[in-house]
């Protein structure tokens, strides 16, 4: 079974070893989707099996406190898959 989420990350400042850690995650866990950076947040879609999608969150929330991202810093939310993003992650810069 596939999972969706649409995660919003606030960051205190625009860093691209964030974008780069979850992009290397997303690849490990074999997501689908983009990640695109703004000035404090970064905007994750993830589509994939709902086992590796859990990981991935589970290791988002660990990953990111030695950025001094708080939980509350992350939002998550699910979504239905609307456009097809051809079994890859991409990062927009």
């Amino acid at each position: 079974m596939n999972k969706c989420l649409k995660i919003l990350v606030f960051t205190k400042k625009s860093d691209s070893n964030i974008s780069n850690i979850i992009q290397k995650m997303a690849k490990k866990y074999k997501l689908e989707g983009s990640a695109q950076s703004n000035e404090n947040s970064i905007k994750i879609t993830a589509c994939g099996k709902k086992n590796e999608m859990d990981e991935f969150i589970d290791k988002i929330y660990k990953e990111l406190q030695a950025f001094d991202i708080s939980n509350d810093d992350i939002e998550i939310e699910p979504f239905i898959k609307d456009k097809d993003y051809r079994g890859v992650f991409r990062i927009i810069e």
